[in-house]
């Protein structure tokens, strides 16, 4: 089922210039991933008064917490199971993105982006919404230029969504890190 998802959405690669030019721009390993990140890090940035910008910038904290654990979680999944690409198994138009060479499942694109949307959720939905539409376009985009599988998409961001949640548990237990972190950030004024 995977690879005929894939394939049948494949066989649309070339018929629209429009669709393609929309794809390659998801595609790219840059616009998604630059886009959550200057989120995560414009969230140190916020608040009307102390409580508020302590708020954001311990969101921020976690978002880049998550972002690094999500990153070591998918290539440990990797290090044990690797699935090959669908363009190597099916043979597909590759016209809209480079030929990766690491294992497809879980994409760590999903991985990467679905946590950051569930960071920016936690702190503020609007922000959340937005970036769970950049996370879906960008992984319907790998599956579309036949870069990962549904399934590659749906394991990175079940990845993503679970560091997230755990890395906000995890600074929430030991405040005291993002407590001392703030401090020396204060004492160089960028906090």
């Amino acid at each position: 089922m995977d690879g005929a998802i894939v394939e049948w959405l494949n066989g649309f690669v070339g018929r629209w210039a429009i669709v393609d030019a929309i794809v390659r721009a998801f595609v790219s390993d840059y616009l998604v991933a630059v886009f959550g990140g200057l989120l995560i890090v414009s969230i140190w940035l916020l608040g009307r008064d102390n409580e508020q910008r302590f708020h954001s910038q311990v969101m921020s904290i976690v978002g880049m917490l998550a972002v690094g654990l999500t990153n070591l979680s998918t290539e440990l999944v990797n290090f044990f199971y690797f699935r090959p690409r669908p363009f190597r198994a099916f043979d597909l138009d590759l016209s809209l993105f480079y030929p990766p060479t690491d294992s497809s499942f879980p994409a760590n694109s999903a991985g990467v982006a679905f946590t950051i949307s569930a960071v920016l959720f936690m702190y503020n939905r609007k922000l959340g919404w937005l970036m769970l539409a950049f996370a879906v376009l960008w992984g319907f985009s790998r599956v579309f230029a036949g870069i990962h599988y549904p399934t590659d998409i749906l394991g990175g961001a079940a990845i993503g969504i679970v560091v997230a949640f755990f890395s906000l548990g995890f600074v929430r237990l030991f405040i005291v890190v993002p407590l001392h972190v703030l401090r020396i950030a204060r004492l160089f004024y960028i906090a």
